[in-house]
């Protein structure tokens, strides 16, 4: 993997939920992670977690948790995060 000893993992196991990104980021502290996540009860995205150092962070990453319905997660890159009017 490309990044794998670009990060600190210390003390992190994956699949990472959401609540726990706060910890990668205190081992990283150049990175900040926006992560979104798909509500199916409201069928729209949600902000899963929303980094509070963004402005301050060298790089900002947004993910996106895919959630199966037995419990698999998985997250992906967002590479351009466009909104659109529907």
């Amino acid at each position: 993997m490309q990044y794998e000893d670009s990060v600190d993992v210390t003390g992190l196991s994956f699949p990472l939920p959401p609540n726990k990104i706060s910890m990668f980021e205190n081992n990283n502290p150049s990175i900040a992670i926006h992560c979104l996540s798909y509500d199916r009860d409201i069928k729209s995205f949600v902000v899963a977690y929303l980094s509070l150092e963004a402005q301050k962070r060298e790089h900002t990453i947004t993910l996106l948790l895919l959630d199966s319905d037995n419990n698999r997660r998985h997250y992906v890159w967002v590479k351009k995060l466009v909104c659109t009017n529907i």
